[in-house]
């Protein structure tokens, strides 16, 4: 499936480039780990505050992006049961965002929540194979500026609450200007194909996302607040669900095609 969609390879190292981030967010937070570093001056309630916020938004934009493209399939897959599967992750991804918004700088949470209502208004027809719906509605939000080096990333960068933490703010924004930029080139991708070929690349995006995602959430546990933690346990779970469902359809419509061409 991969060696068919060799785009989804690239996919999944812009994905797993985020972890990096990660591991420098926890590296600002525990100056007093590294040798010689002064005394950590933060109540570690704060530092777990922190690190709760960084760790929910970049939760939170997985599951934005999880809904955007499973949105997608709904309307463009082939296969009903694919279909089926696809608006089961709307449900349950926006269900796990509603828990984890108390968590996230509220400038996130608005922007993707307008978002999401201008893409519902009734639109004219337009045609999804050369452009990307998040692309034109986030650029109706906020004029261009003519240079395209700047115009693509900088659409969506939030102000943070003052008083707050810079390093961690700054790696907010940075996750999620990575994660428009991946949304903007799997939907790119995606609007390549129709049929079967679309159904078989929404399945393989979907295999490699969850993987890459519940790898993500192990490397976080015991991370953040009690609260958050038990969120983090519960994605596990329904993500570990979802990737097994997307491990089966594929299956099965890799058997379907393999019968049918005999």
């Amino acid at each position: 499936m991969i060696r068919k969609f060799p785009q989804i390879a690239v996919l999944v190292v812009m994905v797993a480039g985020l972890l990096s981030t990660s591991l420098l967010a926890q590296q600002q937070q525990n100056p007093q780990e590294r040798p010689g570093a002064r005394q950590q001056t933060k109540p570690q309630a704060k530092v777990g505050d922190e690190l709760t916020k960084f760790f929910a938004t970049k939760l939170f934009l997985a599951n934005h992006a999880e809904v955007e493209i499973s949105q997608l399939a709904m309307k463009k897959a082939s296969n009903e049961q694919v279909k089926q599967f696809a608006k089961m992750l709307v449900d349950e991804h926006k269900a796990l965002n509603e828990k984890l918004t108390r968590f996230v700088p509220a400038s996130i949470v608005k922007q993707t929540r307008d978002m999401r209502q201008s893409q519902a208004e009734p639109t004219t027809p337009r045609d999804e194979t050369t452009t990307s719906p998040l692309t034109e509605d986030v650029a109706d939000a906020q004029p261009p500026t003519g240079d395209p080096a700047t115009d693509r990333t900088t659409v969506m960068r939030p102000e943070f609450e003052t008083g707050s933490n810079e390093v961690l703010d700054k790696l907010c924004e940075i996750s999620q200007v990575a994660c428009q930029n991946e949304l903007t080139a799997t939907r790119e991708m995606l609007n390549k194909y129709s049929g079967h070929d679309f159904d078989m690349g929404y399945l393989g995006i979907q295999i490699a996302c969850h993987t890459q995602l519940i790898s993500e959430l192990k490397a976080i546990d015991g991370v953040g607040n009690d609260e958050f933690q038990k969120l983090v346990r519960s994605a596990t779970t329904s993500v570990e669900q979802h990737l097994t469902k997307a491990e089966t359809l594929a299956r099965q419509l890799e058997d379907d095609t393999k019968t049918g061409s005999r």
